[in-house]
């Protein structure tokens, strides 16, 4: 086909195509009719020569570009939306070109995925939470040889490496599952998913599987997926979620040691409990000798006054039986006398 010629104006309408898509036709022998493309305008070149006006660039979509030439009609502007419609066509150095005229706009629109996951019932669990509560040696780790070695690294705690761990793939989903399973049958009772940046994070990070997974597990999980910039789905639905490894294991070692120290304090506390509830019962012991004490001597004091008051009656009957005898013994001279 001469590239000077004119293309053919379609009339718009049918199907929108995007230059990745264009790529593909291309391999076949002949494409024939007009194609609607859309896509980015870059390198956006306008040309005039007397009476000739044309426009060159680049329609761009993702990685995939389209060179085009418009022949009439509106130019695009430079990093704008563009529908062009045209036929394709091979230029003089052999490449492929649309050739045709912008017919329209066209504007871009996030599409948000429809994730189906089970509610989550259990309530969330800090990592700190977990610690306390738990032995550090409950909680099983799913990750990489290398960041298995930066997390052991990074925390300097020898509990660390004596907690369960399975290096599965984070890239093969089943795998991954798999690993999941094998930390609940040694019976942790939380799970750590952990692994450095790099290609293909996406593939275990956004897995609505392993999602759904690990909250139908019930279990406890924590995320430290990627670098600090990096957010997906399971950090979404973790207990917590930590910005790397390396930040989970130095919040990690902070936790223990925060733990062993309320501990001993804990334990200082209950040693000052346990000596003043001996000190209490020594008292309690004195304050019941003391109360005996106290009923012996009134009853002592009883009795002394009983005595005394016996003694007295005594006296005065002694004192009468005196009085008597006096009484008898003068009757008596009296009546010798006589």
């Amino acid at each position: 086909m001469d590239a000077a010629a004119p293309a053919p104006q379609p009339v718009f309408g049918g199907p929108v195509l995007t230059p990745d898509l264009v790529a593909q036709m291309v391999w076949f022998e002949k494409v024939t009719g007009p194609i609607w493309v859309r896509g980015i305008a870059k390198d956006v070149r306008p040309w005039k020569k007397g009476s000739l006006r044309r426009c060159y660039g680049k329609l761009q979509y993702g990685d995939a570009s389209l060179p085009f030439r418009l022949n009439s009609g509106v130019d695009p502007a430079e990093g704008k939306e563009v529908i062009l419609a045209g036929v394709l066509t091979v230029t003089k150095s052999f490449g492929v070109e649309l050739q045709g005229e912008a017919v329209g706009g066209w504007h871009t629109q996030a599409i948000e995925k429809h994730i189906s996951l089970p509610s989550r019932t259990q309530p969330v669990v800090l990592l700190s939470k977990f610690v306390a509560e738990n032995p550090l040696e409950t909680l099983g780790f799913l990750t990489t040889k290398t960041g298995w070695d930066d997390i052991c690294g990074a925390a300097r705690l020898p509990e660390v490496r004596r907690c369960p761990q399975q290096k599965v793939s984070f890239v093969d989903e089943s795998d991954f599952l798999g690993g999941i399973d094998e930390l609940v049958k040694q019976g942790v009772a939380g799970i750590v998913i952990a692994r450095g940046g790099g290609e293909k994070l996406g593939a275990i990070a956004d897995s609505v599987a392993v999602a759904r997974k690990l909250i139908e597990v019930g279990l406890p999980f924590y995320t430290a997926l990627g670098h600090a910039t990096d957010h997906g789905l399971l950090d979404k639905y973790a207990d917590q979620s930590f910005l790397t490894p390396s930040d989970l294991a130095h919040r990690l070692c902070a936790h223990v040691e925060a733990e062993r120290v309320a501990g001993e304090d804990r334990e200082a506390a209950e040693d000052a409990e346990r000596e003043r509830d001996k000190a209490f019962a020594i008292v309690s012991a004195q304050d019941r000798k003391i109360g005996e004490l106290s009923t012996v001597c009134v009853e002592l004091e009883n009795r002394i006054t009983q005595f005394e008051g016996e003694a007295l009656e005594h006296a005065r009957a002694r004192k009468w039986l005196l009085v008597a005898l006096f009484v008898i013994a003068l009757a008596a001279l009296a009546a010798v006398t006589h």
